[in-house]
C-alpha cells in the first residue's frame, strides 16, 4: 500500500525487483491500470533480462493532484514479448 499526504506532496517514488522466469534471453513490457485521479509512471518501461534468474529493478511513481481523502487501485502489469508470461503486482493507493 502507498499512502500519499500533504506532507510527501501526494507523490511517492517506490522501488520494486523482478526475476526473471522465462528464457534466458527476454523482455517485459510494462502496462500500467490506474484509476482515474491518480497517476503511475513506472521506469523503466520495458526490461531486458539477459541471463535466468536474473532481477532487475524498476521504479514507480505514484501521485494525485487532491488532497481529498481517498482510496484508489490498479496495477503493474509486466507482459513478456511473446506473450507466454504475464505478470500482476495490484497496487493500492491512500490518500490521506
Amino acid at each position: 500500500m502507498v499512502v500519499l499526504t500533504a506532507a510527501n506532496n501526494h507523490t511517492v517514488v517506490a522501488s520494486r525487483n523482478v526475476t526473471n522466469v522465462g528464457d534466458a534471453t527476454s523482455s517485459y513490457t510494462v502496462q500500467v491500470a490506474s484509476a482515474k485521479g491518480m497517476s503511475m509512471i513506472v521506469s523503466p518501461e520495458q526490461l531486458s533480462f539477459t541471463e535466468a534468474n536474473q532481477v532487475l529493478q524498476y521504479t514507480v511513481t505514484f501521485s494525485t493532484q487532491s488532497s481529498t481523502a481517498s482510496a484508489y487501485s490498479g496495477y503493474v502489469q509486466w507482459v513478456s514479448s511473446d506473450e507466454a508470461i504475464i505478470v500482476r503486482s495490484p497496487v493500492i493507493v491512500v490518500v490521506l
